[in-house]
């Protein structure tokens, strides 16, 4: 049975309301919710075909009227670059962010965490790419038996970061991979604001 429009919004609701716990709870230092993050992610826009639909897809087809509102997402990329925001970094400010359509957002534009791999040239990815590693392979809803190489030399890198508050740094730490996920959730949840 196919579900209703208002059953799709609801479900909007739901994976934007848990994108968003995911994130101030990454804020308190819980840094391996980027790991859900990225299944959130994945639900919103990432289509496999067939029977499998992204969220935001079913939600174009149901409103067609409406459809702007889910083909336009929020980018932080500039020069090639993905803005990557520190902890608490919501909301974006206006002037680093640009509405792009939707597939263009999740599966053209490239950019890089500034990662020199082997062979002399920076890591680049894809939103699609990054959260799909992320959620299908590296424990978001899956967990491969080995990493890609780009992935484990992505992640090995710390991403620094500027704690505001008294306390101490969290003990666990973060990696550039976590905080781009970070960032991707930002730009979601900015664009839904």
């Amino acid at each position: 049975m196919i579900k209703s429009p208002d059953q799709l919004k609801r479900e909007l609701g739901e994976q934007l309301t848990s994108l968003l716990l995911d994130c101030e709870n990454y804020d308190r230092g819980q840094f391996f919710t980027a790991k859900s993050m990225a299944t959130h992610l994945r639900i919103l826009f990432h289509d496999s075909g067939g029977n499998s639909c992204s969220l935001l897809g079913q939600l174009t087809l149901a409103y067609p009227a409406d459809g702007v509102k889910y083909e336009r997402i929020c980018s932080t990329r500039h020069e090639g670059k993905l803005r990557v925001i520190d902890v608490g970094g919501l909301p974006l400010r206006s002037t680093d962010r640009a509405l792009v359509d939707r597939r263009d957002w999740w599966q053209c534009e490239q950019f890089s965490l500034g990662v020199m791999l082997p062979g002399g040239h920076f890591d680049t990815w894809t939103r699609q790419e990054l959260t799909r590693t992320v959620a299908d392979q590296e424990g978001g809803a899956h967990v491969d038996p080995q990493s890609s190489p780009q992935y484990v030399s992505t992640n090995s890198v710390v991403h620094s970061v500027t704690y505001t508050r008294d306390d101490p740094p969290p003990p666990n730490s973060e990696t550039r991979v976590f905080a781009a996920m970070r960032t991707l959730a930002s730009e979601v949840l900015e664009t839904f604001s």
